[in-house]
């Protein structure tokens, strides 16, 4: 009789012993679902950045270029492609370096170059004469070349007293300048004459 009621209840604890794994194999399949999701979730919080500001990212490029132009006494003038922050003589030295007869200690070289800068670099001549004004003397206000005498115009970076005279014969010969670009229509005022002027002048 004994031996008949292990043979009934065998089945009955095998089936018992089954279902308390496939239990246990659960909960352990459900833990680790909870753990992968928590994961899942810190990441979403760490790329999201502080206070659900949404994710952040870097967008100052290192590579980023800038054009500027470089003329006067230097041995390849022109415009450069040249990485964003660089200073002046950096600029210099995609241009050749100085001639032989720049003035190197008026242009500041360790000033940062903007994008669209103009850097002219002018003759030992122009420096001792005082046609070319050191850009730490420059006037807060532009020289209006509709108004201005032959001593103003005459100390403007590439004008001197010859050309300071042709521009007032010009005015008065022809009324007031439209436009600052209007002022290469004077004799011996070309472009590259004009590009030192353009930051310093008005109408």
């Amino acid at each position: 009789m004994r031996l008949k009621k292990l043979l009934i209840l065998l089945p009955v604890l095998c089936l018992l012993a089954c279902g308390v794994k496939n239990n246990g194999s659960g909960k352990e399949e459900k833990k680790e679902k909870i753990e992968i999701s928590d994961v899942a979730t810190e990441a979403v919080a760490d790329a999201s950045g502080p206070a659900g500001s949404g994710i952040e990212f870097d967008t100052e490029d290192p590579d980023a270029v800038i054009f500027a132009f470089i003329c006067g006494e230097v041995q390849k003038p022109g415009v450069y492609e040249i990485k964003t922050g660089s200073r002046k003589v950096e600029l210099l030295e995609c241009a050749g370096g100085f001639t032989e007869r720049a003035a190197t200690d008026v242009v500041n070289l360790a000033e940062q170059v903007n994008d669209g800068d103009m850097v002219y670099i002018p003759s030992k001549e122009e420096a001792a004469s005082g046609e070319y004004k050191a850009e730490d003397e420059k006037k807060d206000s532009l020289v209006n070349i509709n108004k201005a005498d032959a001593a103003a115009l005459s100390k403007l970076p590439g004008i001197g007293e010859t050309r300071a005279e042709a521009i007032i014969k010009y005015r008065k010969k022809h009324g007031d300048f439209k436009k600052t670009e209007d002022i290469m229509n004077v004799s011996g005022i070309g472009e590259a004459t004009y590009h030192e002027l353009e930051d310093w002048i008005t109408v």
